[in-house]
């Protein structure tokens, strides 16, 4: 992506941000709206304008943005500055913290649970939360945010089709900056310098795991890539200390809370629970290891592909969707330039929020949204420049 286009893309997204964080749920047919139209002028788009202009529009927006329908942030905060003040937030809840409270404590949501987030986060944004108040901390971080999308996806070199992400972008991470996007751009990075052979890409793999761990469960296709590139001393010890850190991170109190009694815009799980087929909790992780043998065996070379389905069944199987967790495959289908696939999870991101309404929508929007990703998961294994003559030849029959 060319260096005006990245500055274009910043600019958009902020503006989009903007717009969200002072609108109710009216965000959502409006982002159906902008996302068609990014669709259909993806190539289209003139980006020969003064870069100048667009630092200061940024700054802007930026100024006037704040977290809509999010509360996450609260916790990142709080949970820091515990943690630098010595307090263990991975056996202590909010609620069982003693002392001076900030003023933002009562906006914590699910205060009787410890902390699930991984320890670079916490320190990241303790060391932020401890310099500024809370306001600037929140323009800080979405400040660093986009200086660090900014950086990476000039390193990345990421295909146009990121364009089309932009709303998505804004929403969840320049607005709500969830640490998934921190997790996942340091994943991609890696798995990038991984495949061109770059020494220490274990490295950008290891600080995304310790921002969040999500990206372990990629850890087959990782030990089967680093065999291959014969670099066996240096990834022995990335090994051991991740499956260390895993052993260590699955067991933690809040993780356990999390992983047994959390739901939220749950599919399949969802269905099996209704028709009592069984505890199938373990099934979000064993589906993603099995595609991923699945691959060995196949000597696959599409690694980006795979990897969109890996994360994508680990999602379509899973008690707790939030939306902002289909960065992870998303990601992997922008760069394997899947255009169907892209599109759909794109179009139906906003459906997630549907459960804070609380009304008739939320059934409907559910089964919208999960039949519309399955649909983008079976679309990953075809040839997406068949389905197209396929699609011409029908329109012009």
């Amino acid at each position: 992506m060319e260096k005006n286009n990245s500055i274009f893309f910043i600019f958009i997204a902020l503006l989009c941000n903007y717009i969200f964080a002072n609108l109710s749920f009216t965000f959502i047919p409006l982002f159906i709206c902008i996302q068609i139209i990014l669709f259909l002028t993806i190539n289209k788009f003139n980006y020969k304008y003064n870069p100048l202009i667009f630092y200061f529009l940024i700054l802007i927006v930026l100024y006037f943005s704040k977290p809509l329908y999010e509360n996450d942030h609260f916790r990142y905060f709080f949970e820091g500055k515990m943690l630098l003040e010595g307090v263990n937030v991975y056996k202590l809840a909010p609620s069982q913290v003693k002392g001076i409270l900030p003023s933002y404590f009562n906006e914590i949501g699910f205060k009787e649970v410890p902390s699930i987030y991984g320890p670079i986060s916490h320190l990241f944004h303790g060391l932020v939360i401890k310099i500024f108040n809370f306001d600037w901390a929140l323009y800080i971080v979405q400040c660093i945010y986009l200086l660090i999308f900014l950086f990476l996806i000039q390193k990345l070199n990421f295909p146009r089709l990121l364009i089309i992400a932009i709303p998505f972008f804004s929403k969840e991470f320049i607005n709500s900056i969830h640490l998934d996007f921190l997790a996942v751009l340091f994943f991609v990075y890696g798995i990038k310098q991984f495949d061109l052979k770059i020494k220490h890409s274990q490295i950008a793999l290891l600080i995304s795991f310790l921002i969040k761990p999500t990206g372990i469960i990629a850890m087959p296709f990782i030990i089967y890539k680093s065999f291959k590139n014969k670099s066996f001393i240096s990834w022995l010890i990335f090994f051991t200390i991740s499956l260390a850190y895993s052993y260590y991170f699955f067991n933690l109190p809040g993780f356990k809370i999390f992983f047994n009694e959390w739901y939220w815009n749950a599919g399949i799980f969802y269905l099996f629970e209704i028709i009592q087929f069984g505890n199938l909790r373990y099934l979000h992780l064993i589906l993603p290891i099995v595609l991923q043998l699945i691959y060995l065996l196949k000597n696959d070379d599409n690694s980006y592909k795979l990897l969109a389905k890996v994360f994508l069944i680990q999602i379509l199987f899973s008690s707790t969707v939030n939306s902002w967790y289909l960065v992870w495959p998303l990601m992997f289908c922008i760069l394997a330039n899947r255009i169907f696939s892209t599109y759909i999870l794109l179009f139906i991101w906003p459906f997630c929020y549907y459960p804070w309404l609380e009304n008739d929508s939320v059934f409907i929007s559910q089964i919208l949204f999960h039949v519309l990703a399955w649909i983008s998961f079976v679309l990953l294994f075809f040839d997406e420049k068949l389905i197209k003559e396929k699609i011409k030849c029908k329109l012009f029959q």
